[in-house]
């Protein structure tokens, strides 16, 4: 009997911060990434997600600059 894994979304603006979140999550979880609003918006329009890992300064940093 298959079973279907939860799916989480990691949004963060560091490549790094990501593909470790990814790597550490990807053997239980559905696991999906984005470097940005935009994409993630991408993600959620098109997948069920289950859980979202945000950096909620990314959005900011953007912002700012």
């Amino acid at each position: 009997m298959d079973s279907i894994q939860p799916a989480i979304l990691i949004v963060d603006d560091e490549k790094h911060t990501r593909d470790g979140l990814r790597r550490l999550l990807e053997n239980d979880y559905d696991v999906y990434v984005a470097s940005d609003i935009a994409s993630a918006m991408n993600v959620l329009e098109r997948e069920q997600i289950d859980l979202l890992l945000t950096d909620l300064l990314s959005e900011l940093k953007m912002e700012c600059n």
